[in-house]
């Protein structure tokens, strides 16, 4: 099984007067199964985006370096945009539709953050 697996990160400063910078992750699987006799894919592939807030004290970049990691494994791609003065996150999942309902459920039951709200 062929894979690709990206990772970029950027830092902007919002300007003056706007006093803070945002970061953007974004990470990246392309998928290399091979394909059934219809040409395609054996399994569903869904998108879902949440945002939340992260509590004070917690790493945002622990967490991406373990998401990379365990995201990779899963076949997890995406991206996450955080905001470092109102510690606001938003982030797009993508891959098969059971693991990313199975991730759904680990990050609304993640004590890290608050305010967690999927969007449809």
């Amino acid at each position: 099984m062929d894979s690709l697996i990206g990772f970029s990160k950027e830092t902007k400063n919002s300007g003056p007067g706007h006093g803070h910078d945002v970061t953007s992750v974004t990470m990246g699987y392309i998928d290399r199964r091979p394909s059934n006799s219809s040409g395609k894919t054996n399994d569903r592939l869904v998108r879902k985006t949440y945002r939340s807030e992260l509590n004070e004290g917690i790493d945002i970049w622990e967490i991406i370096e373990h998401a990379r990691t365990k995201n990779g494994k899963l076949k997890i791609g995406g991206a996450l945009w955080y905001d470092h003065e109102t510690r606001r996150v938003r982030q797009v999942l993508e891959g098969e539709e059971d693991t990313v309902e199975n991730l759904t459920q680990i990050i609304m039951n993640d004590t890290r953050h608050t305010d967690v709200v999927f969007e449809q």
